[in-house]
């Protein structure tokens, strides 16, 4: 996982091209006029979602983590509270979803603040848990792009 300023994104462009891709297209897109749904960037190597919500009690989600794609959570509004753990093998509560990468988990972890202008990137398999309020839930809008980069286990 790394947390950081999108304005900070050059530092991680050499991990891999599409990063930078990604990155370009946070910075320069305009997303306050923009309605909810998927946007293809690469085709389907690289999307963003972009979703306005209500941040949730983290009774009320899991963990999940990813086997193809990579995040890249950008705030546009709001604030919320990201879940993160390492994957050391813990086994899944619900199994993997192949048709949309993902799959659940059970587990204990630890919390960061995501705000506005902030990037929260997740590698698969790292374990994470986004929309988290931190006492009652609040609107938020926020990217999720989607990048097709894995890395061998």
């Amino acid at each position: 996982m790394i947390v950081d300023q999108l304005s900070a994104s050059a530092r991680y462009e050499a991990i891999h091209p599409y990063l930078k891709t990604a990155f370009s297209y946070l910075q320069s897109t305009d997303f306050s006029s923009m309605t909810p749904g998927k946007y293809p960037v690469l085709g389907d190597d690289i999307f963003a979602i972009l979703s306005d919500y209500q941040t949730k009690n983290r009774d009320e989600t899991k963990m999940e983590a990813h086997r193809i794609f990579t995040d890249i959570h950008f705030l546009i509004s709001g604030e919320e509270w990201v879940g993160y753990l390492p994957n050391t093998g813990q086994v899944p509560s619900v199994p993997y979803h192949p048709e949309d990468d993902y799959m659940l988990f059970d587990e204990r972890c630890a919390y960061t603040r995501l705000v506005p202008g902030q990037v929260a990137i997740f590698f698969p398999p790292e374990l994470h848990m986004p929309s988290i309020h931190n006492g009652s839930p609040a609107p938020v809008r926020k990217v999720v792009m989607k990048l097709r980069l894995s890395f061998p286990l």
